[in-house]
């Protein structure tokens, strides 16, 4: 199963009175496998970004700062005391406020954001990678360019005129996930059957979901697994 099919479509969704104010976003951590220099060229950015444990490297901060500096950050400058990490129903907020999503790491997991970007209905410019995130790709909706600013910028342009509606691609990008989980649910209930139970884990599952199936907390890993016991237990 695809990690991404934990994305919890709950939050991330079309809004009614959508208006794209932006014409791409780039909801990424401040880390140079993220590339953040390949939306160099897209005029009208907004960026959502986060500091891993409030460190970047001097070099990559240099390369990005011009970038940031023109663009709408969302969460406020991540070089100065107005950075902040934003609440899940605010990144979705701010996905409907943008046209196009972009996914420009080479590699890296599967990487969230791009199908928080397709649950929210926006179309995706990705460079070609290697994790897994496009598994939930089709080819009417997102544009696999090349790594240049100029490859992105295009793609953009082109997928703000794609005339798929927010919420067709969210249909498709639900009827992929949910065959990632029903795979999952198979593989929870063989579990079950060679301890000789006939329980279904789809049954289980609204009341064990919750985004990326971490919990909330200062101790998300143990809530996660206190959730999963409690409902075993039933």
């Amino acid at each position: 199963m695809n990690n991404s099919a934990l994305v919890d479509e709950r939050i991330f969704r079309p809004l009614p009175g959508r208006e794209a104010r932006f014409d791409a976003i780039y909801d990424a951590k401040l880390s140079s496998f993220k590339r953040h220099e390949l939306a160099a060229e897209v005029p009208n950015l907004a960026l959502i970004t986060y500091l891993f444990e409030g460190r970047v490297d001097p070099a990559y901060r240099a390369l990005v700062a011009p970038l940031f500096a023109r663009s709408h950050v969302v969460n406020g400058d991540p070089f100065s005391d107005a950075y902040r990490r934003l609440a899940l129903w605010e990144v979705n907020e701010a996905l409907n406020r943008s046209g196009v999503g972009l996914a420009l790491s080479r590699e890296e997991g599967a990487m969230y954001a791009s199908t928080q970007y397709l649950l929210a209905g926006l179309p995706v410019v990705s460079t070609a990678s290697l994790g897994g995130r496009d598994a939930f790709y089709h080819p009417e909706y997102v544009r696999i360019v090349d790594a240049t600013p100029r490859a992105v910028a295009e793609g953009v342009s082109e997928l703000r005129r794609c005339g798929i509606s927010p919420e067709e691609i969210r249909a498709r990008t639900l009827a992929r996930i949910r065959e990632h989980r029903e795979r999952l649910f198979a593989c929870v209930d063989e579990i079950y059957a060679s301890q000789g139970s006939d329980r279904k884990f789809a049954m289980e599952w609204p009341s064990l979901f919750v985004h990326g199936l971490v919990a909330e907390g200062p101790n998300p890993a143990a809530q996660t697994l206190a959730a999963i016991e409690k409902a075993h237990a039933r």
